[in-house]
């Protein structure tokens, strides 16, 4: 457990604290973008650097090596899943809130005025090459940016922490940490806004509850890889595909973001959490 309290104490403190600086200073939009990043990778590095000054070879770190040809399958179910369960939890979401759905792109519209000072002509288009990107491109590009949290979490985290409780204790305890690492973001709005019932707690309590179960889905795809590339992929996709539901999201209705439409909200992470459940049933069916 010492390895995981040293990767603990310096993944949070050194990520809270250049977020807190990032979040209260001015900075040239590049530079913030180059903190951001170097952020994102402070639990990789963390590992990396317990592994170098680790005599003993008792930290296990899952493997660099992407392995495509053996891993295709996995490599395909990391896209792919994301994609389909963040549709499926905003068709659930607009299912319930009807009148939260519209089809005129009218927060898309604001966003195009805001940027070009004018209305965009073909809205359609505009959405589907939004829509296109964040399923075929900005996954595959963004993948090398999540890999930071990757080899933390799934990396590192759960392959050492499964070794001193048990299985289902891990897959919560891990999610619960990733979600708790997001408390800085969270406060200042990312993913849910800073408008809702209970905030910033609520939202914090709301966002593990998601971590929880896409943890399970990116630790199972892990384990069965061997290789870290794969859930980095689905995280990537995950975050790719973020905005996508808020395009249909109707303008004369506040957004209630706990809620969802994104696969973060407590309505629309249910096909996740459903998929997280299946998995863990399956687990305990394998050791049975």
């Amino acid at each position: 457990m010492k390895y995981i309290r040293i990767y603990l104490f310096f993944s949070f403190s050194l990520t809270w604290l250049m977020w807190v600086i990032i979040n209260n200073f001015e900075f040239p939009d590049y530079l913030s973008s180059i903190l951001m990043i170097a952020s994102v990778y402070i639990p990789a590095i963390t590992v990396w650097v317990m592994k170098i000054f680790n005599k003993e070879d008792e930290i296990t770190i899952v493997s660099l090596e992407p392995d495509v040809k053996k891993n295709i399958k996995w490599y395909l179910i990391a896209w792919i899943v994301p994609v389909i369960f963040t549709l499926l939890g905003a068709l659930l979401y607009y299912s319930i809130f009807k009148n939260d759905f519209d089809l005129t792109f009218g927060r898309l519209q604001n966003e195009i005025i805001n940027k070009t000072g004018q209305p965009s002509d073909t809205p359609i288009t505009a959405a589907n090459i939004k829509i296109l990107s964040a399923i075929l491109i900005n996954p595959f590009i963004n993948t090398f940016l999540c890999l930071g949290e990757e080899m933390g979490w799934r990396g590192f985290l759960f392959p050492n922490l499964v070794k001193h409780v048990s299985r289902i204790k891990t897959h919560i305890l891990a999610g619960v940490i990733w979600g708790l690492w997001h408390i800085p973001l969270t406060i200042v709005g990312h993913n849910y806004g800073l408008e809702y019932f209970g905030y910033p707690w609520s939202g914090v309590l709301t966002l593990c509850i998601f971590t929880i179960a896409a943890g399970i889905f990116l630790s199972w795809i892990t384990e069965n890889s061997s290789t870290i590339w794969p859930a980095a992929l689905a995280h990537s996709t995950i975050n790719s595909m973020g905005k996508i539901p808020y395009l249909f999201l109707s303008t004369a209705n506040p957004s209630n973001r706990l809620f969802g439409p994104a696969i973060t909200g407590l309505i629309s992470s249910l096909p996740m959490v459903i998929l997280a459940s299946v998995l863990i049933i399956k687990e305990k069916q394998l050791k049975n």
